[in-house]
């Protein structure tokens, strides 16, 4: 058989697997605007057949603006959890959901939805790429945990640590969720890490600077996160100027996978370091 003759073959070959792959995206698309029960379209993804055509959907455009702009839809998919690991697995799919509130609104509402958003690193760097899909992501309530009251370095869970304490002002202090305790270190460099029981991904750190009359606080830092890819601390934010008042700063951290060690890196001009209290606030 000649060469031009196999080439033929192979191109029809690859239109017919194009019409069907159309096809079965046109199948899912015509069944998922007509589900209204997240555990109908869960049950009906569990046939490969089924979540293949869903997938491909995924992979077209128009039928993905379609579907994200339609709530009783949208209402369905974030509800099932084959559904959103589809869909956070398609650059087409997320570009969809981020450019519609629609979407957005449903995502940041549901459970299942954030978590499978977090645990994509394609979803994450779609959403932190678009202004309403971060502020949305960052505000909802599945994406507030933040280190447990602590009462000791190791309770109740994860472990607080420092690369120096003053005595009696030791790391977990920042982290026991008093302002009437803090910790504070006996140098002007420094860093204080808390490292959780599991992987988190981290979106936002909060400061309670120290704030007494002699410094003590802290005047600038980074927040960084510990890679066991690359065994090393890594940086999540530029350093970052912290203002010397006891008021809640926030810092906006744009990480896009999952860390348990996370601590800030302090670089202090003159004083010794200190906060009152300081949290990591993200999403397991």
């Amino acid at each position: 058989m000649s060469a031009v003759l196999l080439a033929q073959i192979g191109s029809v070959k690859r239109q017919i697997n194009n019409y069907v792959r159309q096809d079965e995206a046109q199948r899912a698309f015509v069944f998922t605007l007509g589900v209204d029960s997240g555990a109908l379209l869960q049950d009906w993804l569990q046939d490969a057949k089924n979540l293949s055509a869903f997938q491909a959907m995924c992979d077209a455009r128009g039928m993905m603006s379609d579907v994200t702009t339609t709530s009783v839809t949208m209402d369905a998919v974030v509800a099932s959890q084959v559904a959103m690991d589809a869909v956070v697995a398609s650059q087409v799919a997320m570009e969809a959901v981020i450019a519609s509130q629609t979407a957005m609104d449903a995502v940041v509402a549901s459970q299942v939805a954030m978590e499978a958003v977090a645990a994509s690193q394609v979803a994450m760097t779609s959403i932190y790429a678009n202004a309403y899909a971060a502020s949305a992501f960052v505000a909802s309530p599945h994406a507030q945990i933040g280190v447990p009251a602590m009462t000791s370095a190791t309770a109740p869970s994860g472990t607080a640590t420092s690369q120096a304490d003053y005595s009696g002002y030791e790391a977990w202090k920042a982290f026991d969720k008093s302002n009437s305790t803090r910790w504070k270190s006996n140098a002007s460099d420094s860093w204080i890490a808390y490292e959780f029981s599991q992987p988190m991904l981290i979106h936002t750190a909060l400061i309670i600077n120290n704030a007494e009359p002699s410094g003590n606080y802290i005047e600038k830092c980074t927040v960084q996160f510990y890679d066991d890819s690359v065994g090393q601390w890594v940086n999540a934010t530029d350093e970052i100027t912290v203002p010397t008042t006891t008021a809640t700063h926030e810092l906006p951290v744009r990480e896009i996978q999952k860390h348990s060690e996370w601590r800030f890196s302090i670089n202090n001009a003159t004083n010794w370091c200190g906060a009152f209290e300081l949290d990591f606030v993200g999403i397991a």
